[in-house]
Protein backbone atom coordinates (compact mmCIF):
# COMPACT_ATOMS: atom_id res chain seq x y z
CA UNK A 1 0.00 0.00 0.00
CA UNK A 2 2.59 2.53 0.88
CA UNK A 3 4.27 1.72 -2.53
CA UNK A 4 1.07 2.42 -4.03
CA UNK A 5 0.83 5.91 -2.23
CA UNK A 6 4.18 6.75 -3.15
CA UNK A 7 4.12 5.94 -6.92
CA UNK A 8 0.80 8.22 -6.96
CA UNK A 9 3.03 11.28 -5.32
CA UNK A 10 5.09 10.26 -7.76
CA UNK A 11 2.85 10.73 -10.84
CA UNK A 12 1.56 13.72 -9.53
CA UNK A 13 4.72 15.67 -9.51
CA UNK A 14 5.91 14.37 -12.34
CA UNK A 15 2.53 15.87 -13.81
CA UNK A 16 3.11 19.19 -12.62
CA UNK A 17 6.39 19.50 -13.89
CA UNK A 18 4.95 18.29 -17.17
CA UNK A 19 2.36 21.11 -17.00
CA UNK A 20 5.03 23.76 -15.61
CA UNK A 21 7.66 22.95 -18.61
CA UNK A 22 4.81 23.13 -20.89
CA UNK A 23 3.59 26.63 -19.69
CA UNK A 24 7.61 27.64 -19.77
CA UNK A 25 7.74 26.79 -23.50
CA UNK A 26 4.44 27.97 -24.80
CA UNK A 27 5.62 31.66 -23.10
CA UNK A 28 9.13 30.93 -24.02
CA UNK A 29 8.78 33.96 -27.15
CA UNK A 30 7.85 36.54 -24.12
CA UNK A 31 11.51 36.62 -23.38
CA UNK A 32 12.47 37.86 -26.63
CA UNK A 33 9.83 40.98 -26.75
CA UNK A 34 10.65 44.42 -26.45
CA UNK A 35 8.69 47.42 -24.62
CA UNK A 36 5.72 48.90 -25.82
CA UNK A 37 6.85 52.03 -26.72
CA UNK A 38 3.08 54.56 -26.99
CA UNK A 39 1.82 52.19 -24.26
CA UNK A 40 1.90 52.48 -20.70
CA UNK A 41 5.65 50.87 -20.23
CA UNK A 42 7.10 54.10 -20.71
CA UNK A 43 5.54 55.09 -17.92
CA UNK A 44 5.79 52.29 -15.45
CA UNK A 45 9.56 51.88 -16.80
CA UNK A 46 11.43 52.87 -19.02
CA UNK A 47 10.52 56.76 -18.60
CA UNK A 48 9.63 56.22 -15.04
CA UNK A 49 11.88 58.99 -12.71
CA UNK A 50 10.75 57.58 -9.09
CA UNK A 51 12.70 54.05 -10.00
CA UNK A 52 15.70 55.77 -11.46
CA UNK A 53 16.69 55.39 -8.91
CA UNK A 54 14.56 54.32 -6.23
CA UNK A 55 15.36 55.91 -2.98
CA UNK A 56 13.17 56.68 0.09
CA UNK A 57 11.76 59.79 -1.20
CA UNK A 58 10.63 58.39 -4.54
CA UNK A 59 8.63 55.36 -2.88
CA UNK A 60 6.71 57.99 -0.46
CA UNK A 61 6.09 59.97 -4.14
CA UNK A 62 4.69 56.27 -5.84
CA UNK A 63 2.40 55.59 -2.52
CA UNK A 64 1.02 59.13 -4.01
CA UNK A 65 1.03 58.73 -7.15
CA UNK A 66 -1.08 56.64 -9.82
CA UNK A 67 0.15 55.81 -13.18
CA UNK A 68 -1.40 55.44 -16.55
CA UNK A 69 -4.66 56.07 -14.74
CA UNK A 70 -4.24 53.17 -12.17
CA UNK A 71 -2.97 53.16 -8.32
CA UNK A 72 -0.29 50.14 -8.21
CA UNK A 73 2.57 51.38 -5.76
CA UNK A 74 3.47 47.52 -4.96
CA UNK A 75 4.06 46.79 -9.15
CA UNK A 76 6.18 50.67 -9.37
CA UNK A 77 8.16 49.54 -6.51
CA UNK A 78 9.21 45.59 -8.66
CA UNK A 79 10.00 47.69 -11.32
CA UNK A 80 12.19 50.34 -8.95
CA UNK A 81 14.38 47.04 -7.07
CA UNK A 82 14.61 45.75 -11.12
CA UNK A 83 15.87 48.60 -12.71
CA UNK A 84 19.39 48.88 -11.40
CA UNK A 85 20.11 45.31 -12.35
CA UNK A 86 18.02 45.31 -15.97
CA UNK A 87 18.25 48.93 -16.73
CA UNK A 88 15.94 50.14 -19.94
CA UNK A 89 16.39 46.47 -21.25
CA UNK A 90 13.36 45.00 -21.37
CA UNK A 91 14.28 41.33 -21.59
CA UNK A 92 14.52 41.29 -17.70
CA UNK A 93 11.16 42.49 -16.71
CA UNK A 94 9.64 40.26 -18.99
CA UNK A 95 11.35 37.24 -17.25
CA UNK A 96 9.85 38.40 -14.37
CA UNK A 97 6.71 38.44 -15.65
CA UNK A 98 7.39 34.87 -17.14
CA UNK A 99 8.43 33.54 -13.85
CA UNK A 100 5.46 34.81 -11.99
CA UNK A 101 3.15 33.04 -14.12
CA UNK A 102 4.96 30.27 -13.57
CA UNK A 103 4.55 30.11 -9.81
CA UNK A 104 1.11 31.04 -10.39
CA UNK A 105 0.62 28.07 -12.00
CA UNK A 106 2.07 25.92 -9.27
CA UNK A 107 0.63 28.04 -6.42
CA UNK A 108 -3.04 27.55 -7.89
CA UNK A 109 -2.22 23.38 -8.19
CA UNK A 110 -0.98 23.23 -4.56
CA UNK A 111 -4.17 25.70 -3.50
CA UNK A 112 -7.12 23.40 -5.27
CA UNK A 113 -5.32 20.10 -3.93
CA UNK A 114 -5.22 21.27 -0.76
CA UNK A 115 -8.92 22.80 -0.65
CA UNK A 116 -10.65 19.91 -2.56
CA UNK A 117 -7.80 16.97 -1.65
CA UNK A 118 -8.32 16.10 -5.54
CA UNK A 119 -4.70 16.03 -7.00
CA UNK A 120 -6.40 15.24 -10.37
CA UNK A 121 -8.69 18.10 -10.31
CA UNK A 122 -5.54 20.26 -9.09
CA UNK A 123 -3.56 18.93 -12.34
CA UNK A 124 -6.95 19.05 -14.80
CA UNK A 125 -7.51 22.61 -13.52
CA UNK A 126 -3.35 23.87 -13.33
CA UNK A 127 -3.00 22.93 -17.20
CA UNK A 128 -6.60 24.42 -18.50
CA UNK A 129 -5.78 27.74 -16.49
CA UNK A 130 -1.89 27.88 -17.47
CA UNK A 131 -1.45 27.65 -21.36
CA UNK A 132 -5.27 29.41 -21.63
CA UNK A 133 -4.86 32.54 -24.05
CA UNK A 134 -6.37 35.04 -22.00
CA UNK A 135 -3.08 35.19 -20.41
CA UNK A 136 -0.87 36.18 -22.98
CA UNK A 137 -1.95 40.22 -22.17
CA UNK A 138 -0.84 40.05 -18.90
CA UNK A 139 2.23 38.02 -19.22
CA UNK A 140 3.60 39.91 -22.35
CA UNK A 141 2.96 42.84 -21.59
CA UNK A 142 5.36 44.62 -18.73
CA UNK A 143 3.05 46.93 -17.53
CA UNK A 144 0.61 44.86 -16.68
CA UNK A 145 2.60 43.14 -14.21
CA UNK A 146 0.45 44.07 -11.61
CA UNK A 147 -2.16 41.48 -12.64
CA UNK A 148 -0.09 38.64 -11.78
CA UNK A 149 1.60 40.22 -8.92
CA UNK A 150 -2.01 40.97 -7.20
CA UNK A 151 -2.91 37.18 -8.33
CA UNK A 152 -0.06 35.81 -6.43
CA UNK A 153 -0.37 38.11 -3.28
CA UNK A 154 -4.17 36.95 -3.36
CA UNK A 155 -3.42 33.24 -4.35
CA UNK A 156 -1.24 33.47 -1.37
CA UNK A 157 -3.91 34.87 0.96
CA UNK A 158 -6.44 32.41 0.40
CA UNK A 159 -3.65 29.46 0.89
CA UNK A 160 -2.66 30.92 4.32
CA UNK A 161 -6.34 31.56 5.12
CA UNK A 162 -7.55 27.79 4.32
CA UNK A 163 -3.87 26.32 6.21
CA UNK A 164 -5.38 28.72 9.27
CA UNK A 165 -8.91 27.17 8.96
CA UNK A 166 -7.70 23.64 8.58
CA UNK A 167 -4.96 23.48 11.42
CA UNK A 168 -5.95 26.83 13.76
CA UNK A 169 -2.23 28.37 13.49
CA UNK A 170 -2.86 32.01 14.45
CA UNK A 171 0.61 32.57 12.33
CA UNK A 172 -0.81 31.72 8.79
CA UNK A 173 -3.88 34.05 10.02
CA UNK A 174 -1.31 36.39 9.97
CA UNK A 175 0.32 35.82 7.01
CA UNK A 176 -3.32 36.29 4.96
CA UNK A 177 -3.48 39.32 6.84
CA UNK A 178 0.31 40.69 5.48
CA UNK A 179 -0.42 39.58 1.92
CA UNK A 180 -3.91 41.16 1.93
CA UNK A 181 -2.69 44.83 1.49
CA UNK A 182 0.21 43.97 -0.78
CA UNK A 183 -2.22 42.24 -3.36
CA UNK A 184 -4.01 45.56 -2.94
CA UNK A 185 -1.34 47.74 -3.04
CA UNK A 186 -0.27 45.85 -6.17
CA UNK A 187 -3.70 46.34 -8.01
CA UNK A 188 -7.08 47.33 -7.17
CA UNK A 189 -9.60 43.77 -8.16
CA UNK A 190 -7.72 42.30 -5.14
CA UNK A 191 -10.81 44.34 -3.40
CA UNK A 192 -12.65 41.05 -3.73
CA UNK A 193 -10.76 39.12 -1.24
CA UNK A 194 -13.03 39.38 1.88
CA UNK A 195 -15.42 37.67 -0.57
CA UNK A 196 -13.52 35.19 -2.07
CA UNK A 197 -12.76 34.40 1.75
CA UNK A 198 -16.36 34.34 2.45
CA UNK A 199 -16.98 31.54 -0.69
CA UNK A 200 -14.31 29.73 0.50
CA UNK A 201 -15.94 29.30 4.37
CA UNK A 202 -18.87 28.77 2.69
CA UNK A 203 -17.67 25.65 0.83
CA UNK A 204 -15.61 24.86 4.48
CA UNK A 205 -18.95 24.84 5.55
CA UNK A 206 -18.00 26.97 9.19
CA UNK A 207 -21.27 28.58 11.16
CA UNK A 208 -19.18 29.25 14.15
CA UNK A 209 -18.85 33.29 15.01
CA UNK A 210 -15.06 33.16 14.09
CA UNK A 211 -15.99 32.69 10.36
CA UNK A 212 -17.43 36.04 10.91
CA UNK A 213 -15.33 37.65 13.03
CA UNK A 214 -11.71 36.60 11.38
CA UNK A 215 -13.11 38.00 8.41
CA UNK A 216 -13.42 41.65 9.51
CA UNK A 217 -10.25 42.69 9.32
CA UNK A 218 -9.77 41.81 5.49
CA UNK A 219 -12.82 43.95 5.01
CA UNK A 220 -11.39 46.50 6.72
CA UNK A 221 -8.61 46.79 4.51
CA UNK A 222 -10.64 46.14 1.53
CA UNK A 223 -12.80 49.11 2.40
CA UNK A 224 -10.14 51.35 3.03
CA UNK A 225 -7.50 50.85 0.34
CA UNK A 226 -10.50 50.16 -2.03
CA UNK A 227 -11.03 53.68 -1.41
CA UNK A 228 -7.38 54.86 -1.54
CA UNK A 229 -7.64 53.19 -5.23
CA UNK A 230 -10.39 54.69 -6.39
CA UNK A 231 -9.58 58.47 -5.41
CA UNK A 232 -6.73 57.61 -7.73
CA UNK A 233 -8.46 56.12 -10.33
CA UNK A 234 -11.15 58.39 -11.29
CA UNK A 235 -14.34 58.38 -13.29
CA UNK A 236 -13.15 55.88 -16.29
CA UNK A 237 -16.70 54.83 -16.32
CA UNK A 238 -19.08 56.14 -19.14
CA UNK A 239 -23.01 56.82 -17.63
CA UNK A 240 -26.12 56.20 -19.36
CA UNK A 241 -25.36 52.72 -20.62
CA UNK A 242 -23.49 50.92 -17.71
CA UNK A 243 -25.90 48.49 -16.45
CA UNK A 244 -25.83 47.18 -20.17
CA UNK A 245 -22.18 46.65 -19.88
CA UNK A 246 -22.43 44.74 -16.76
CA UNK A 247 -25.18 42.50 -18.14
CA UNK A 248 -22.93 41.79 -21.55
CA UNK A 249 -19.57 41.02 -19.92
CA UNK A 250 -20.02 37.63 -18.20
CA UNK A 251 -21.42 36.48 -21.67
CA UNK A 252 -18.80 37.80 -23.62
CA UNK A 253 -15.88 36.71 -20.95
CA UNK A 254 -17.43 32.96 -20.80
CA UNK A 255 -17.50 32.99 -24.77
CA UNK A 256 -13.90 33.82 -24.53
CA UNK A 257 -12.60 31.50 -21.78
CA UNK A 258 -14.44 28.74 -23.67
CA UNK A 259 -13.83 29.46 -27.15
CA UNK A 260 -10.43 30.94 -27.52
CA UNK A 261 -9.95 32.78 -30.67
CA UNK A 262 -9.93 35.91 -32.47
CA UNK A 263 -8.30 37.22 -29.53
CA UNK A 264 -7.34 41.00 -29.24
CA UNK A 265 -5.68 43.50 -27.35
CA UNK A 266 -9.39 45.33 -26.14
CA UNK A 267 -13.10 44.63 -26.95
CA UNK A 268 -14.93 47.41 -28.91
CA UNK A 269 -18.97 47.86 -28.91
CA UNK A 270 -21.23 50.27 -30.45
CA UNK A 271 -23.70 51.72 -27.32
CA UNK A 272 -26.36 52.54 -30.05
CA UNK A 273 -27.05 48.97 -30.95
CA UNK A 274 -27.39 47.88 -27.53
CA UNK A 275 -31.42 48.07 -26.92
CA UNK A 276 -32.12 44.87 -29.31
CA UNK A 277 -29.43 42.41 -27.62
CA UNK A 278 -30.19 43.54 -23.83
CA UNK A 279 -32.76 40.95 -22.79
CA UNK A 280 -30.77 38.24 -23.64
CA UNK A 281 -27.57 39.46 -22.09
CA UNK A 282 -29.95 40.30 -18.90
CA UNK A 283 -30.71 36.47 -19.42
CA UNK A 284 -27.51 35.46 -19.25
CA UNK A 285 -26.40 37.61 -16.26
CA UNK A 286 -29.23 36.21 -14.23
CA UNK A 287 -28.24 32.23 -15.07
CA UNK A 288 -24.74 33.39 -14.27
CA UNK A 289 -26.02 34.43 -10.67
CA UNK A 290 -28.58 32.05 -10.07
CA UNK A 291 -26.10 28.71 -10.75
CA UNK A 292 -23.95 30.41 -8.01
CA UNK A 293 -26.91 28.87 -5.79
CA UNK A 294 -27.75 25.90 -7.72
CA UNK A 295 -24.49 24.95 -7.98
CA UNK A 296 -23.89 24.54 -4.17
CA UNK A 297 -26.80 21.59 -4.70
CA UNK A 298 -24.59 19.68 -7.26
CA UNK A 299 -21.23 19.83 -5.89
CA UNK A 300 -19.15 22.17 -3.65
CA UNK A 301 -16.60 22.03 -6.16
CA UNK A 302 -18.33 23.59 -8.83
CA UNK A 303 -19.82 26.21 -6.12
CA UNK A 304 -16.33 27.37 -5.08
CA UNK A 305 -15.39 27.42 -8.66
CA UNK A 306 -18.14 29.47 -9.92
CA UNK A 307 -18.46 31.63 -7.19
CA UNK A 308 -14.76 32.22 -7.30
CA UNK A 309 -15.42 33.41 -10.94
CA UNK A 310 -18.28 35.57 -10.37
CA UNK A 311 -16.90 37.18 -6.98
CA UNK A 312 -13.13 38.18 -9.00
CA UNK A 313 -14.50 39.69 -11.54
CA UNK A 314 -17.13 41.93 -9.97
CA UNK A 315 -14.85 45.08 -10.54
CA UNK A 316 -14.18 44.50 -14.46
CA UNK A 317 -17.88 43.58 -15.38
CA UNK A 318 -18.08 47.10 -16.53
CA UNK A 319 -17.38 49.48 -19.55
CA UNK A 320 -14.31 51.33 -19.78
CA UNK A 321 -13.78 54.46 -22.19
CA UNK A 322 -10.78 54.73 -23.60
CA UNK A 323 -11.28 58.66 -25.23
CA UNK A 324 -12.10 59.34 -28.53
CA UNK A 325 -15.87 58.85 -30.03
CA UNK A 326 -18.47 58.74 -27.45
CA UNK A 327 -20.05 56.05 -29.14
CA UNK A 328 -17.27 53.47 -29.96
CA UNK A 329 -16.19 51.98 -26.11
CA UNK A 330 -14.08 49.15 -24.75
CA UNK A 331 -16.26 47.05 -22.15
CA UNK A 332 -13.37 44.19 -22.15
CA UNK A 333 -10.05 43.13 -22.31
CA UNK A 334 -8.61 39.93 -21.56
CA UNK A 335 -5.86 40.97 -19.10
CA UNK A 336 -9.23 41.25 -16.70
CA UNK A 337 -9.52 37.79 -16.32
CA UNK A 338 -5.98 36.63 -15.31
CA UNK A 339 -7.43 35.80 -11.58
CA UNK A 340 -11.49 34.85 -12.32
CA UNK A 341 -10.27 32.53 -14.89
CA UNK A 342 -8.56 30.74 -12.15
CA UNK A 343 -12.33 29.69 -10.54
CA UNK A 344 -13.93 29.28 -14.58
CA UNK A 345 -10.76 26.49 -14.71
CA UNK A 346 -12.43 24.87 -11.43
CA UNK A 347 -15.51 24.80 -12.60
CA UNK A 348 -14.72 23.30 -16.04
CA UNK A 349 -11.94 20.48 -14.80
CA UNK A 350 -14.60 19.48 -12.62
CA UNK A 351 -17.62 19.36 -15.28
CA UNK A 352 -15.05 17.04 -17.36
CA UNK A 353 -13.79 14.89 -14.97
CA UNK A 354 -17.49 14.53 -13.76
CA UNK A 355 -17.99 13.88 -17.89
CA UNK A 356 -15.20 10.82 -17.66
CA UNK A 357 -16.50 9.45 -14.78
CA UNK A 358 -20.20 8.49 -15.96
CA UNK A 359 -19.01 7.39 -19.27
CA UNK A 360 -16.24 5.52 -17.68
CA UNK A 361 -18.86 4.15 -15.57
CA UNK A 362 -21.41 3.06 -18.24
CA UNK A 363 -18.62 1.64 -19.73
CA UNK A 364 -19.11 4.06 -23.32
CA UNK A 365 -15.23 3.60 -24.10
CA UNK A 366 -15.90 5.36 -27.41
CA UNK A 367 -17.17 8.95 -25.84
CA UNK A 368 -14.45 8.47 -23.12
CA UNK A 369 -11.84 8.45 -25.69
CA UNK A 370 -13.38 11.12 -27.50
CA UNK A 371 -13.87 12.96 -24.45
CA UNK A 372 -9.89 12.39 -23.53
CA UNK A 373 -9.22 13.31 -27.60
CA UNK A 374 -10.86 16.69 -27.07
CA UNK A 375 -9.15 17.95 -23.83
CA UNK A 376 -6.10 17.14 -25.43
CA UNK A 377 -6.81 18.70 -28.93
CA UNK A 378 -8.08 21.53 -26.99
CA UNK A 379 -4.89 21.97 -24.79
CA UNK A 380 -2.73 21.79 -27.52
CA UNK A 381 -4.51 24.71 -29.84
CA UNK A 382 -4.30 26.84 -26.85
CA UNK A 383 -1.14 26.11 -26.50
CA UNK A 384 0.09 27.05 -29.69
CA UNK A 385 -2.25 29.88 -29.90
CA UNK A 386 -0.76 31.22 -26.68
CA UNK A 387 3.13 30.55 -28.71
CA UNK A 388 1.84 32.37 -31.51
CA UNK A 389 0.18 35.58 -29.92
CA UNK A 390 3.49 35.95 -27.46
CA UNK A 391 4.88 36.95 -30.51
CA UNK A 392 2.22 39.86 -31.31
CA UNK A 393 3.00 41.70 -28.29
CA UNK A 394 6.90 42.01 -29.24
CA UNK A 395 6.64 45.68 -29.85
CA UNK A 396 4.22 48.71 -30.70
CA UNK A 397 3.70 48.44 -34.16
CA UNK A 398 3.38 44.62 -34.29
CA UNK A 399 0.47 44.75 -31.62
CA UNK A 400 -1.31 47.58 -32.63
CA UNK A 401 -1.06 45.93 -36.50
CA UNK A 402 -2.92 42.99 -35.01
CA UNK A 403 -5.73 45.46 -33.37
CA UNK A 404 -6.04 47.20 -37.10
CA UNK A 405 -6.23 43.73 -38.77
CA UNK A 406 -9.16 42.88 -36.61
CA UNK A 407 -11.23 46.44 -36.12
CA UNK A 408 -9.64 48.74 -39.02
CA UNK A 409 -12.42 51.31 -37.84
CA UNK A 410 -10.65 51.81 -34.52
CA UNK A 411 -9.08 55.10 -34.18
CA UNK A 412 -6.14 54.52 -31.49
CA UNK A 413 -4.20 52.01 -33.12
CA UNK A 414 -3.72 53.86 -36.14
CA UNK A 415 -2.31 56.58 -33.79
CA UNK A 416 0.08 54.57 -31.94
CA UNK A 417 1.56 53.34 -35.56
CA UNK A 418 1.89 56.58 -36.66
CA UNK A 419 3.51 57.97 -33.47
CA UNK A 420 6.07 54.95 -33.18
CA UNK A 421 6.82 55.89 -37.33
CA UNK A 422 7.07 59.43 -36.41
CA UNK A 423 9.80 59.16 -33.59
CA UNK A 424 11.79 56.68 -36.40
CA UNK A 425 11.56 59.58 -38.91
CA UNK A 426 9.65 58.02 -41.02
CA UNK A 427 7.10 60.39 -42.36
CA UNK A 428 5.70 58.87 -44.91
CA UNK A 429 4.22 56.14 -42.85
CA UNK A 430 3.75 58.27 -39.60
CA UNK A 431 1.32 60.24 -42.39
CA UNK A 432 -0.69 57.35 -43.36
CA UNK A 433 -0.89 56.03 -39.67
CA UNK A 434 -1.74 58.74 -38.32
CA UNK A 435 -3.84 60.60 -41.28
CA UNK A 436 -6.06 56.93 -41.18
CA UNK A 437 -6.59 57.98 -37.56
CA UNK A 438 -7.59 61.76 -38.13
CA UNK A 439 -10.55 60.31 -40.25
CA UNK A 440 -11.74 58.34 -37.67
CA UNK A 441 -11.56 60.52 -34.97
CA UNK A 442 -10.42 64.29 -35.73
CA UNK A 443 -11.84 65.48 -32.83
CA UNK A 444 -9.04 64.06 -30.82
CA UNK A 445 -6.26 66.77 -30.90
CA UNK A 446 -3.16 64.73 -30.62
CA UNK A 447 -3.34 63.53 -33.67
CA UNK A 448 -4.03 66.28 -35.93
CA UNK A 449 -0.97 68.19 -33.84
CA UNK A 450 1.13 64.69 -34.58
CA UNK A 451 0.14 64.47 -38.10
CA UNK A 452 0.75 68.05 -38.91
CA UNK A 453 4.44 67.39 -37.12
CA UNK A 454 4.74 64.58 -39.70
CA UNK A 455 3.80 66.84 -42.93
CA UNK A 456 6.28 69.50 -41.63
CA UNK A 457 8.84 67.17 -40.72
CA UNK A 458 8.79 65.79 -44.25
CA UNK A 459 8.33 68.98 -45.88
CA UNK A 460 11.73 70.01 -43.80
CA UNK A 461 13.21 67.13 -46.36
CA UNK A 462 11.44 68.33 -49.22
CA UNK A 463 12.94 71.49 -48.62
CA UNK A 464 16.89 70.03 -48.42
CA UNK A 465 15.84 68.17 -51.33
CA UNK A 466 14.99 71.41 -53.13
CA UNK A 467 11.60 70.08 -53.84
CA UNK A 468 9.95 73.42 -53.40
CA UNK A 469 6.70 72.58 -54.36
CA UNK A 470 6.11 69.39 -52.44
CA UNK A 471 7.15 71.44 -49.12
CA UNK A 472 4.95 73.92 -49.90
CA UNK A 473 2.40 71.64 -49.99
CA UNK A 474 3.25 70.00 -46.84
CA UNK A 475 3.85 72.96 -44.76
CA UNK A 476 -0.17 73.94 -45.97
CA UNK A 477 -1.68 70.80 -45.13
CA UNK A 478 0.31 71.10 -41.58
CA UNK A 479 -0.93 74.71 -41.31
CA UNK A 480 -4.40 73.81 -41.92
CA UNK A 481 -4.49 70.62 -39.57
CA UNK A 482 -2.63 72.75 -36.45
CA UNK A 483 -2.97 76.68 -37.45
CA UNK A 484 -0.20 76.99 -34.13
CA UNK A 485 2.29 75.94 -37.11
CA UNK A 486 1.39 79.65 -38.43
CA UNK A 487 3.70 81.50 -36.10
CA UNK A 488 6.50 78.81 -36.19
CA UNK A 489 7.49 79.10 -40.47
CA UNK A 490 11.09 78.90 -40.77
CA UNK A 491 12.91 78.48 -44.05
CA UNK A 492 9.49 76.92 -45.53
CA UNK A 493 7.99 80.88 -46.13
CA UNK A 494 10.14 81.60 -48.54
CA UNK A 495 9.63 78.65 -50.46
CA UNK A 496 9.92 79.32 -54.57
CA UNK A 497 7.66 78.23 -56.81
CA UNK A 498 8.10 75.53 -59.06
CA UNK A 499 6.96 71.98 -60.75
CA UNK A 500 7.01 69.62 -57.83
CA UNK A 501 6.36 66.05 -56.44
CA UNK A 502 2.52 66.88 -55.51
CA UNK A 503 1.80 63.39 -56.62
CA UNK A 504 4.58 61.89 -54.40
CA UNK A 505 3.30 63.21 -50.61
CA UNK A 506 1.53 60.42 -49.26
CA UNK A 507 -2.43 61.65 -48.43
CA UNK A 508 -3.54 59.39 -45.64
CA UNK A 509 -7.56 60.42 -46.14
CA UNK A 510 -7.18 58.74 -49.79
CA UNK A 511 -5.20 56.04 -48.97
CA UNK A 512 -8.21 55.08 -45.94
CA UNK A 513 -10.64 55.89 -48.59
CA UNK A 514 -9.23 53.44 -51.01
CA UNK A 515 -8.72 50.59 -48.28
CA UNK A 516 -12.01 50.25 -47.82
CA UNK A 517 -12.79 49.04 -51.29
CA UNK A 518 -15.37 46.11 -51.66
CA UNK A 519 -13.40 43.10 -50.77
CA UNK A 520 -10.65 44.62 -49.19
CA UNK A 521 -9.12 44.61 -46.04
CA UNK A 522 -8.24 48.00 -44.77
CA UNK A 523 -6.15 47.23 -42.82
CA UNK A 524 -4.22 45.24 -45.28
CA UNK A 525 -3.68 47.86 -47.50
CA UNK A 526 -2.56 50.10 -44.69
CA UNK A 527 -0.02 47.67 -43.10
CA UNK A 528 1.64 47.92 -46.63
CA UNK A 529 1.55 51.49 -47.76
CA UNK A 530 3.89 50.99 -50.94
CA UNK A 531 2.53 53.92 -53.17
CA UNK A 532 3.79 56.29 -50.02
CA UNK A 533 6.53 54.52 -48.55
CA UNK A 534 10.49 55.43 -49.15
Amino acid sequence: MKWKITNKKTIVRLAIAAILILNAIVYFPVLKNGFLDTWDDVTYVANNEYIQPLNWNNIVSIFKSRFAGAYCPLTIVSYGIEYPVFGPRPFGYHLTNYLLHLALVFLLFLFIKQLMRDPVLALLTALLWGVHPTHIESVSWIAERKDMLFSFFYMLTLFSFLNYMRRDRMLYYFIALLCTPLAMLSKGMAVTIPLALVVMAVYEGRKDKMAVIDKIPFFLFSLGLGMVSLSFQGNRYMPGSKLYFILKSFPVYIAKLLFPHNMTHSYRYDVTSYPMEAPFYAAVFVFVILFCVVSFRISRKLFFGWCFFVVSSIPVISIVHYGGSSNTCHFAADRFMYLPSMGFAVSLAYGLLRLFEILRKKRLMIMTALLCAGVFASVTYMSAYTWKRCRVWKDTVALFSDVISKEPDLYYPYFKVGIIYLRQRDYRKAIVYLGAAYELEPKYKKTAENLARAYMSLGAERYRMKDFAAARECRDRAEKLWPKFRRRRSNSAALRPGDGARHLLPDPLRHLREAKRPGESSAGRLLEPSGTAN
